[in-house]
């Protein structure tokens, strides 16, 4: 049970969220003082540190929509989810946007519409704070309307609702009426927003109660999550109110509009989900609970048809927003199949399908012309149709993207989903195209370029079938392709896709199928069919000799890599959090493994035992395996539900900086061929590439001073160091050269909790050479930070002083981490 602290806490952050709202906007004097934001080739700004975006953000909301509306004259566009948005449907460019903090949890669920516009096309309307509405004009500016009850107000009063509660609104004509329903009844007022009358909701039984009593629990009807609900829709000529009550969600009402007198009650078959009248007035339509679509007759109150969709769904099954065309002719029902539906009014007989959304659509809009029609919903695209055509169009401009990303090791080529089955592969540097892949009807979830860059294995679901293919890079030809049954379970994808360092394995993971897939990628056959229950993710051990797979089952488990057979398993967890996992990663030398784990925490475990290293807690949890190594093993980035990308030091889990932020939840990310870029993507339907490198260079000329910092404990000063060091590889190179050669000893930050005796007395012996001024001792982390840099300025110079650190007799403590560094060179760049 919920404790009085926390309601009170919900209560001040609805407070706070209110007065956000309604705060003026800084004046344009304020905003002139700023520096000018950096924006991507469209002009639309970009998030501080970002470089580069993949895909663009017009008509592509940052969450779900759960309602659209459409001007008179088709050229603004209102999207509600998470956020309430203005579009110029010329350009698909936001005009405004502001959080719609009052209602956006009441999406996809009954009783819902809470945007319309007003016949003159001038104002739209949405709730307010308590029995507020809310008057907006095009440009965003907006205004309440408080509803005033009248002395012999009709019907039982209405209790005073509260923030968030009301979930549908209607107009009729430009003004004259306005309908707002809220979970305890409905309220229609005038013009001066006097009330007319109410219509209570008595029902007040548990709403999911009543749902399971039906049949349908919250688990399987996440319609009755969004609670009570009194919805409310006005005929086109305003003289008639459509209502439906969650006292009884099966039985819909037909009130005079003007006085609230009843006309008749039409029973329906199941529990209303959205309606919508025909343009004349003599029809309304309804989508129902048990996925139909019917037709009935406005007079009467009797069906005139219906049709029940073939959906096949095992987990749920409705339809949702349903519209009728301005001709009155079809009407089109949105479903859990992800398709709209194309009916004849006349009989309800099925004319054909629009496919393109990858997730349930919630929201319908046509233009006044019918030429046009807007979708949206989970999939979080606002997407236009010409439906006599049969087909999607275009973005206005741009490119639509997706959160499937990925970047080639050798940091040249960034590559990611569109729409339509199509992969487009970029400049990393300025974002131009250099190809686009196409896939017939495939929709992509997991990309990942081989470690030679020449390879791109793309992993997805091509209609009841997931595959795996690889695509030469620089061809755009199919070098291999892989296809097999998604079985029982429509929502089975490949997860996570890694390589073999040599190219000749590529593993796939699917969850769904709690399955992992090895393949030969030479000899385009199928290696071995592993078993994981609830599998996430997997990746390969630098030396190619063993795979690694993670799941929700919380076990670590390693696999021969030739032959796929089990080898080991570990549980990592332990400390008590949830530590169910979306993916595991190697670091590039393989002695550290990183585990994501729901309960946002990585832990990183040293091999080959599986010891705990380190522990660090991402902003949020996860919620897929966006978690990446940099190519020289010393940092680790994560990307959580909040939308943060995280930099940390992967040999003391502190956080280097916060990199930047998605709208909504990471799906992936990838470090460039270097240490100073992150190719991230995320829900909000976009990629990013962040520049770690913040400000500009200032180059220290004091090389001790340089050395201090790179030496020092502060990570992210650290940090700055080395880029400000790899900025100047002649400085740098000087000055590494004296430092390391004069190095001896290395002085490690033991974990053990014991260390034995002799180890002890070294580590003692250690410390108090390293407080000399002439040390030639220095912290391991310094010299894996100064190491790491050699092997990133790829010069003759520099590789040939590692190797001189590396061969250098008798062996000292420096020798084996060099020698390691010219082990895992970096890809050159």
């Amino acid at each position: 049970m919920r404790s009085r602290v926390q309601d009170a806490s919900r209560r001040n952050v609805v407070a706070v969220c209110l007065a956000l709202w309604f705060a003026p906007f800084p004046s344009c004097a304020a905003e002139e003082t700023r520096p000018a934001p950096r924006v991507d080739a469209l002009g639309d700004p970009l998030p501080n540190g970002a470089r580069l975006r993949l895909g663009t953000v017009r008509f592509r909301p940052p969450s779900s929509v759960s309602d659209l509306a459409l001007s008179p004259d088709g050229k603004t566009l209102v999207s509600i989810g998470e956020q309430l948005i203005i579009w110029d449907t010329d350009t698909g460019k936001q005009r405004f946007r502001k959080p719609a903090l009052a209602y956006f949890h009441s999406m996809s669920s009954y009783g819902c519409r809470t945007v319309c516009f007003a016949a003159d096309g001038q104002h739209f309307y949405t709730p307010g704070e308590r029995d507020d509405l809310l008057v907006w004009d095009l440009d965003g500016s907006c205004r309440q309307m408080t509803l005033k009850p009248d002395a012999d107000l009709q019907g039982a009063p209405v209790e005073r609702t509260t923030p968030s509660e009301c979930r549908a609104i209607d107009v009729a004509g430009n003004g004259e009426l306005f309908a707002y329903g809220t979970a305890r009844g409905v309220v229609v007022a005038g013009r001066d927003g006097k009330i007319l009358y109410t219509v209570p909701n008595r029902g007040f039984t548990d709403l999911l109660s009543a749902a399971k009593a039906r049949g349908n629990d919250k688990n399987s009807d996440r319609l009755a999550f969004g609670g009570h609900f009194s919805f409310v829709r006005f005929s086109p000529d305003g003289k008639t109110l459509a209502v439906v009550l969650s006292e009884k969600p099966d039985e819909l009402r037909l009130l005079e509009a003007a006085t609230g007198a009843e006309l008749r009650r039409v029973q329906l078959q199941a529990w209303m989900v959205r309606l919508d009248f025909s343009p004349d007035g003599t029809r309304l339509v309804t989508t129902e609970r048990d996925r139909a679509v019917r037709l009935y007759d406005v007079a009467t109150g009797q069906e005139v048809w219906s049709r029940v969709l073939n959906l096949d769904n095992p987990y749920e099954n409705y339809t949702s927003a349903v519209a009728f065309h301005p001709r009155g002719e079809f009407l089109v029902a949105a479903a859990t199949d992800d398709k709209l539906h194309l009916l004849t009014a006349a009989t309800g007989e099925e004319i054909g399908t629009l496919d393109g959304h990858t997730s349930k659509p919630w929201a319908l809009a046509f233009s006044t012309d019918g030429k046009l029609l807007y979708s949206s919903g989970w999939d979080s695209a606002i997407r236009r149709w010409d439906v006599d055509a049969r087909k999607q169009l275009p973005l206005p401009v741009g490119t639509r993207g997706s959160s499937v990303v990925t970047m080639s090791p050798d940091g040249r080529t960034v590559a990611f989903a569109g729409g339509g089955g199509t992969l487009h592969l970029v400049s990393a540097d300025e974002g131009q195209e250099l190809r686009a892949l196409h896939e017939d009807g495939m929709t992509f979830s997991q990309l990942r370029f081989s470690p030679d860059s020449r390879l791109l294995a793309a992993g997805g679901t091509v209609h009841d079938d997931v595959r795996a293919l690889i695509f030469d890079a620089a061809t755009g030809e199919v070098h291999r392709r892989w296809t097999w049954p998604k079985g029982a379970d429509p929502y089975s994808t490949i997860e996570c896709l890694d390589f073999t360092p040599d190219n000749r394995r590529l593993a796939g993971a699917v969850f769904r199928q709690h399955a992992a897939y090895l393949w030969d990628v030479d000899a385009e056959k199928e290696i071995a069919e592993i078993e994981h229950s609830q599998i996430y993710g997997l990746s390969f051990n630098p030396d190619g000799k063993t795979l690694a797979t993670a799941g929700w089952d919380k076990m670590v488990r390693f696999w021969n890599a030739d032959t796929g057979e089990e080898q080991r398993a570990t549980k990592a967890g332990g400390d008590g959090g949830d530590v169910r996992m979306y993916t595991v990663c190697y670091s590039p030398a393989g002695d550290l493994l990183a585990t994501a784990q729901l309960d946002g925490k990585v832990r990183l475990w040293k091999l080959p035992e599986m010891t705990p290293h380190a522990t660090l807690q991402v902003k949020g949890r996860f919620v897929f395996g966006a978690l990446s190594f940099s190519p020289d093993g010393l940092y680790l980035a994560t990307g959580s539900m909040a939308g943060q990308v995280e930099l940390w030091d992967a040999q003391s889990g502190l956080k280097v900086m916060d990199v930047g932020r998605h709208e909504s939840y990471v799906y992936t990310l990838a470090f460039g061929h270097d240490n100073r870029t992150i190719l991230s993507g995320g829900s909000d339907g976009v990629g990013y590439v962040w520049d770690l490198r913040r400000g500009e260079h200032r180059p220290v000329p004091d090389p001790k001073e340089l050395w201090r910092r790179l030496s020092e404990d502060d990570i992210a000063s650290a940090y700055q160091a080395v880029c400000d060091l790899e900025e100047q590889p002649d400085v740098a190179l000087q000055l590494l050269g004296e430092r390391l050669r004069a190095t001896r000893f290395v002085m490690e930050n033991h974990r053990k909790p014991a260390p034995d005796e002799e180890a002890l007395r070294v580590q003692r012996l250690k410390k108090l050479l390293l407080e000399k001024p002439d040390s030639n001792t220095i912290r391991a982390t310094a010299a894996r930070r100064a190491l790491a840099l050699l092997a990133r300025l790829r010069s003759p110079a520099a590789i040939a002083l590692l190797k001189e650190l590396a061969d250098r007799e008798p062996r000292d403590d420096l020798a084996p981490l060099a020698e390691a560094a010219l082990k895992h060179p970096l890809p050159a760049g």
